[in-house]
């Protein structure tokens, strides 16, 4: 997303936590940072993560298949974005295309070239249309998709592991 931001005019790349890639990143984009166009927050507290992230235009969940866990994974991030109800774009990895497509939130990259998702960036900011059917479908999914949900399902699967004990 460094190398998507450098060629998207107007656009700026937030990235907010810690990780053991940071240093790497911050040098890879340090012309960036100077010129206001990559910002590091580093670790928030959750409500602060949330302000930001509510003020996103878009949401990127673009791992890379390398193995098993990240080919099934289903990131905290992805439902931060569809809590702020921010359209998202994520990598063709089975589990997030499924909510990407069940809910229309957004749009789905396999070939995650640096020229294809700058294409698909620059395609999702300037189409009004799509943007506004993202966000209804988001109210929709941020409805459905939350803990208050969640948490039911989980208390059942715990009873269940309790009551074939």
């Amino acid at each position: 997303m460094i190398e998507v931001v450098r060629n998207i005019e107007n656009a700026v790349l937030i990235i907010a936590g810690k990780g053991d890639i940071e240093e790497k990143l911050k040098q890879l984009s340090s012309d960036l940072i100077a010129s206001g166009k990559v910002v590091f927050l580093g670790r928030l507290p959750l409500e602060d993560l949330h302000k930001y992230t509510s003020m996103a235009h878009l949401g990127f969940s673009l791992e890379e298949n390398m193995g098993i866990n990240y080919y099934y994974a289903l990131p905290n991030k992805l439902f931060d974005y569809i809590q702020a109800e921010v359209p998202v774009l994520v990598s063709d990895l089975p589990e997030m295309a499924c909510i990407v497509k069940k809910y229309e939130i957004g749009m789905i990259v396999e070939d995650r070239s640096i020229v294809n998702v700058t294409r698909i960036v620059e395609e999702m900011l300037s189409n009004e249309q799509k943007i506004n059917v993202w966000k209804n479908n988001l109210k929709k999914a941020a409805e459905e998709l939350c803990w208050e949900n969640e948490k039911f399902r989980l208390i059942k699967i715990y009873q269940q592991a309790c009551d074939n004990e």
